[in-house]
């Protein structure tokens, strides 16, 4: 896709590939089963709804939203990215680390909500220079970095 259409998911999470004994699993299982099964569900239309009106009340303070947006600045700034995070970004990094909260039981987020999201949040939206690539350069690690760097708000 193109940078601007990957900028539009919110999240990127990457599940890696299954074990020898789960993907054995899941072969005999459409052997067995063939691939019409039924799937349960979890929650209701109504359920996911109010999950997600209730996602939105989770409160954020000004000094964690200040923290959040120089996150996503320390992206544009930082000598091994060409390309930072967009202000979209700052509201997908908003919007994961209330819902982040809200399914730890919080009715507020802390650094620790923001940093945990941040690096599926961001690493899809930004692009590492040339010299950067060719040096090795993982997005995690300058993610890392930056979320090191970036002084943390007391709660």
């Amino acid at each position: 896709l193109p940078d601007s259409q990957l900028d539009r998911f919110t999240i990127r999470i990457s599940m890696g590939y299954p074990s020898l004994k789960s993907e054995m699993a899941m072969i005999h299982s459409r052997q067995a089963n063939g691939i019409d099964r039924e799937i349960e569900q979890v929650c209701t239309v109504e359920e996911m709804c109010q999950m997600q009106a209730e996602c939105k009340n989770v409160h954020v303070a000004d000094s964690m939203l200040e923290y959040i947006v120089k996150l996503v600045a320390a992206t544009r700034e930082n000598s091994s990215i060409e390309r930072g995070a967009s202000p979209r970004a700052t509201l997908a990094l908003t919007d994961m680390a209330k819902a982040h909260a809200y399914v730890k039981g919080q009715d507020y987020i802390t650094p620790d909500d923001v940093k945990i999201v941040f690096e599926h949040v961001i690493a899809h939206r930004i692009l590492l220079t040339s010299e950067a690539d060719i040096q090795g350069v993982k997005v995690s690690d300058v993610l890392e970095e930056i979320v090191k760097t970036v002084a943390t708000p007391k709660v």
